[in-house]
């Protein structure tokens, strides 16, 4: 029997429809001249279980998953800045600066809900610490009609100053906490982040 009968009965005993491709395999084995156990074998191996076919799609979009997943870490549009400035010898502004790159927005404390994630900026508690009023915001904002969430936010372009101002006493060594904050371009959101920070005092 020669290897292309033999390949041929192969094919049709074992895979009634093969992909057309399969036909390269077996002109390929009849012209390297392999045994038939080893052609039957080779062509086994190639075509023999449709799992193959699912085991490749998983890796394909395990793969495009890995790839965005990178992507969306590499993406950092925003840079925090923090700094303490001194109003008198026990009162601070704690100062929160987002570096918002161009196209991005950083959504502003106070928004509805059903929509993006406000900026929150949380303190840990410390010994002597005493919060005076809320959290202010200045930077240039832009206030309407959100396309990705379909409402109405308030949210900020280039750069954005949050300002805390507080108290402290002798005691307090540390004020820390972190800030939650989502950004958004006009074709995506990136997942809402934490970012620690921590302010020294008293040496």
């Amino acid at each position: 029997m020669s290897f292309h009968i033999a390949a041929a009965h192969i094919k049709a005993s074992l895979f009634p429809d093969p992909p057309q491709l399969l036909n390269f395999y077996y002109c390929l084995a009849e012209l390297q001249q392999l045994s038939m156990v080893a052609c039957k074998f080779t062509v086994f191996i190639i075509i023999q279980s449709q799992t193959m076919k699912y085991l490749l799609l998983c890796l394909l979009l395990g793969w495009g998953t890995v790839q965005l997943t990178a992507q969306q870490d590499m993406l950092q549009p925003v840079n925090w800045a923090f700094e303490a400035k001194m109003v008198n010898d026990t009162t601070f502004d704690l100062t929160f600066t987002a570096a918002i790159q161009k196209g991005w927005y950083l959504y502003a404390q106070d928004l509805e809900e059903g929509g993006p994630i406000p900026t929150t900026i949380a303190f840990d508690p410390a010994e002597g610490l005493q919060l005076i009023g809320k959290t202010k915001e200045a930077g240039p904002v832009i206030e309407g009609m959100d396309e990705l969430f379909q409402m109405n936010v308030r949210k900020f372009k280039n750069e954005v100053v949050f300002t805390q101002r507080a108290v402290i006493s002798e005691k307090t060594k540390v004020v820390s906490g972190y800030i939650e904050f989502m950004t958004c371009d006009d074709e995506q959101c990136l997942p809402p982040t934490e970012i620690p920070f921590a302010f020294s005092f008293r040496g």
